[in-house]
């Protein structure tokens, strides 16, 4: 293709700062505007098509096309607010005919767009958070005076049960329960393993309505001294 064609392809595939927007032609234009229409190959393109697509419903295999196309220029336009220009690709066909099928291609993205706009994102109305919480052990800590009838530690808002664990240092378990108050009372044959000098570990965690883990205390240690 020589120059000449070249500039006269370019030519008619630049919208001027005169050409009518799409979404103008819902309503009547006015004189000038008509006017402008009269004399231009691009906008009389995107009328015609306008008004075939205002006319006839889209095929079922249109949908695809027009969503990618939109896709695409939204993509386009929010990485590269001016994006470069790429080298044209020119092919043997009649001008008039590729400038009518790249009016068609904008024509259809831009009334998609402009008619499709993307729905809000929602907010739920209540999203509760949950944060890992420490729970504060009262009793036995450190070194007490006769092993321990019970556990206890401050409650913790939202806690609908309590796992207790108590272990032996090496991790041996003992003793497991799932009281629903910020007490455990415990039998005396587990009081009677708290031998004087043993070190002994326990730790609770708390638990919501759905079964899962809000808060810990981690290990907590206590050890009956050893009478002298």
């Amino acid at each position: 293709m020589n120059d000449d064609r070249r500039d006269a392809l370019n030519a008619a595939l630049q919208r001027t700062p005169d050409c009518v927007p799409v979404d103008r032609f819902e309503d009547p234009l006015s004189s000038d505007e008509q006017q402008h229409v009269d004399q231009c190959g691009r906008c009389q393109a995107e009328l015609a098509l306008w008004r075939e697509f205002q006319s006839s419903a889209p095929g079922a295999d249109e949908g695809v096309a027009v969503e990618w196309i939109a896709a695409e220029l939204r993509r386009r336009r929010a990485s590269d607010a001016v994006p470069a220009r790429r080298p044209v690709r020119w092919l043997p066909f009649r001008w008039q005919t590729i400038g009518l099928s790249a009016a068609a291609i904008l024509t259809l993205a831009v009334g998609y767009v402009a008619s499709n706009r993307e729905p809000g994102v929602r907010v739920p109305q209540e999203i509760r958070t949950y944060r890992s919480e420490q729970i504060r052990a009262v009793s036995p800590v450190g070194d007490v005076a006769a092993g321990p009838e019970g556990l206890s530690w401050f409650p913790v808002d939202g806690a609908v049960r309590y796992d207790v664990e108590i272990l032996e240092v090496d991790r041996t378990p003992l003793f497991q329960a799932s009281p629903t108050n910020p007490r455990l009372e415990l039998p005396q044959t587990v009081v009677a393993r708290f031998l004087p000098g043993k070190t002994i570990l326990w730790r609770v965690r708390a638990l919501d309505r759905g079964g899962r883990t809000f808060a810990q205390s981690g290990d907590q240690r206590f050890r009956v001294r050893v009478s002298r």
